[in-house]
């Protein structure tokens, strides 16, 4: 029988191995885990943020208060808008006026576009964009997702997953007046997906049977007389596919063994 003292002895034995084989381990290795969790935990990177504030100024040819290259985005992104004016309150413009900033969307990631948006007649717009022009904020003209927002008393918002969605896709929510509405693109699988989001209700997801060209963000509205909409803290973002970040795993565990070979 095995006393007890040898079967310590015996266990202390393993640990006191376990740990001399923890202390062999190169620290390429150690950091090659650290890049795996921290590629593996990807969260939101920022393309683009504006809080669309400032003293009345024109906002056409401004630029962006943060831009980045990341997933399509350009460094000093300026605003294509018409009569668009960057006020205390927002970007303040009337119907048939829009803003857009350029992004080329391309497959492997998850976009949210998002702002906060008022009008106080018919309705305000923000989407995805093939194009610049106050007429791409209709189903027929604009192949991309958007949505919009009516003002209090107007109705329920719409979403327009893409080309011919009629009055849009199934939404149950209420919402009017101010809100922050949010748009996700999904572009991660073959067919790509999207939908909107209002005060967490969502609408629901539309998938392209042929995945269109986004070449522009931006919000808009109709023409409509005495209508005055309002956009601030206008973002977009994107997170990239967990594959995409493994394989940036691998890429930074490979820099790291030819910096020490």
């Amino acid at each position: 029988m095995v006393s007890v003292r040898a079967k310590c002895y015996r266990y202390l034995s393993r640990i006191e191995r376990l740990i001399q084989n923890i202390m062999k381990l190169k620290m390429t290795h150690i950091a090659a885990l650290a890049a795996i969790s921290l590629f593996g935990s990807a969260t939101a990177a920022s393309i683009y943020t504006d809080t669309l504030i400032g003293s009345g100024t024109p906002l056409n040819g401004t630029v962006a208060d943060t831009s980045s290259s990341f997933a399509g985005g350009t460094v000093g992104a300026t605003w294509t808008a018409g009569a668009v004016n960057e006020t205390v309150t927002g970007a303040v413009y009337t119907g048939g006026q829009s803003g857009f900033l350029p992004v080329t969307i391309t497959s492997g990631f998850v976009y949210t576009l998002q702002a906060t948006v008022n009008s106080t007649v018919d309705w305000v717009a923000l989407g995805f964009s093939d194009a610049t022009g106050d007429g791409q904020w209709n189903s027929t003209n604009n192949k991309s997702a958007w949505a919009l927002v009516r003002p209090s008393g107007g109705g329920a918002p719409a979403f327009f997953g893409g080309p011919a969605t009629n009055f849009g896709q199934t939404w149950t929510s209420t919402a009017e007046g101010n809100q922050t509405l949010t748009i996700t693109l999904d572009t991660t699988s073959p067919a790509w997906k999207t939908f909107a989001s209002i005060g967490g209700v969502d609408s629901a997801t539309y998938t392209y049977a042929v995945n269109p060209t986004i070449s522009y963000v931006g919000f808009g509205q109709t023409v409509a007389e005495g209508s005055v909409s309002t956009v601030t803290n206008f973002s977009l973002s994107a997170i990239p596919e967990p594959s995409a970040a493994i394989l940036g795993a691998f890429g930074a565990l490979a820099l790291l063994r030819r910096r020490r070979a």
